[in-house]
């Protein structure tokens, strides 16, 4: 297994100090699978404090002490070592009360979620699995590390968390997990709703949304996402079809949802006020008249902006019919004409050097904008400012 040298003089160090030392986590998953893995997290038996002692000549950073956790920069590359360690009783659903470091290994490996996320590695001991998560990553299949209701009870961002990774991964959910999923989803109302979008958005933009969203909308846990809106077959089926973009896919899932709900849900996931805008703009289209020549594409593009793109792909994806193409709007684009007032080849400064002023001038701008948006030609400086001069002598 090919490991970073910086990850390998870290557990090399700590193991010389007399520790253990693994590489833990989903770098593990990606190698089994075949991928490159992004990062590497390890785990040791060394307690916080021992590991502050053993780095104190790198840059680290006490990123978690009380849960065991001390992120070391390694090459200019951040490491996150943690102590293994077993948690205490978990009474809000997501955070355990207390935590107890511990020599053990396996008994780390135990609080994880899932079987493919419980796996160690070490080069002179080999992978550490006791729940057979190698298997399982094999086979495509999630499972719960342990008794489900029970992971499930103890964090219930678990549940997004599985469905998340069934999309990313393409994994099936083995049966008593997926039904763990259903009777503990009651448990997300404890979660924040700002950890529930994140986990949504990774989920719809993955590679194989189209299943476990279904699933989410079938077993009721999309009320906690959703509220009250159920998408239907036929948008859940379309998602895939799509680029993996948060807006093209939230606007394909909301299509059938009425401004306002949208606007809500929306706002629930906490989502940041670019993201809703540009939704909501998308959305916004399902009520536009489809362009039938150059003038009414021009108004379409003026109108969504940045958003005219993803407008028409998403129309196209649910009418099933090209009533607006990406590719007629990047065409238009490619013209270069005038999409905002400010691209006019005039200014409010050439108005006031004929005579147009107070409120004349923003008047008298957006009369040009759109005798430009009429005829794109026209917007030369010349040609507007006698046009201007047309405007003020009426």
């Amino acid at each position: 297994m090919k490991i970073p040298a910086y990850i390998e003089r870290i557990i090399e160090r700590l193991e010389e100090a007399g520790h253990e030392a693994y590489i833990v986590g989903g770098s593990l998953r990606d190698i089994i699978l075949g991928r490159e893995p992004s990062d590497f997290d390890v785990t040791t038996s060394a307690l916080p404090e021992e590991t502050l002692s053993l780095f104190s000549d790198m840059k680290t950073i006490p990123t978690g002490l009380h849960h065991g956790t001390v992120t070391v920069l390694s090459s200019g590359e951040p490491v996150e070592i943690t102590t293994f360690r077993t948690d205490g009783e978990y009474l809000d659903s997501r955070h355990p009360e207390s935590v107890s470091f511990t020599r053990n290994i396996e008994e780390d490996l135990a609080r994880r979620d899932f079987t493919m996320n419980a796996i160690a590695y070490n080069e002179k001991r080999g992978f550490v699995d006791p729940f057979g998560g190698a298997e399982d990553i094999k086979k495509g299949l999630i499972r719960a590390v342990g008794d489900a209701e029970v992971r499930f009870s103890e964090d219930a961002l678990r549940i997004m968390r599985g469905l998340r990774f069934s999309a990313q991964l393409g994994f099936s959910i083995e049966e008593c997990t997926k039904k763990a999923l259903v009777t503990k989803n009651g448990g997300l109302s404890n979660i924040s709703r700002e950890r529930i979008g994140v986990e949504m958005r990774k989920l719809i933009t993955s590679k194989s949304p189209r299943e476990p969203l279904e699933f989410i909308i079938e077993s009721g846990i999309s009320r906690h996402i959703l509220g009250d809106y159920i998408p239907s077959h036929k948008l859940l089926s379309l998602i895939e079809e799509l680029a993996a973009d948060t807006v093209l896919r939230f606007s394909c899932l909301l299509w059938e949802c009425d401004s306002e709900a949208a606007r809500m849900i929306l706002n629930g996931l906490r989502y940041s006020n670019a993201l809703r805008g540009d939704i909501l703009s998308v959305l916004s289209s399902k009520t536009e008249k489809t362009p039938e020549n150059d003038v009414e594409l021009r108004r379409f593009i003026i109108k969504f902006g940045e958003n005219a793109e993803a407008a028409a792909d998403v129309r196209e994806a649910v009418c099933g019919v090209s009533f607006l193409s990406r590719e007629a709007i990047q065409k238009m684009r490619a013209t270069d004409f005038c999409e905002k007032i400010s691209d006019l080849k005039i200014c409010g400064n050439d108005l006031i050097s004929i005579g147009i002023s107070g409120k004349d001038i923003g008047n008298t701008l957006s009369a040009l904008f759109e005798e430009v948006t009429l005829e794109p030609a026209h917007n030369n400086k010349e040609y507007l400012i006698e046009y201007a001069r047309m405007l003020k002598n009426k």
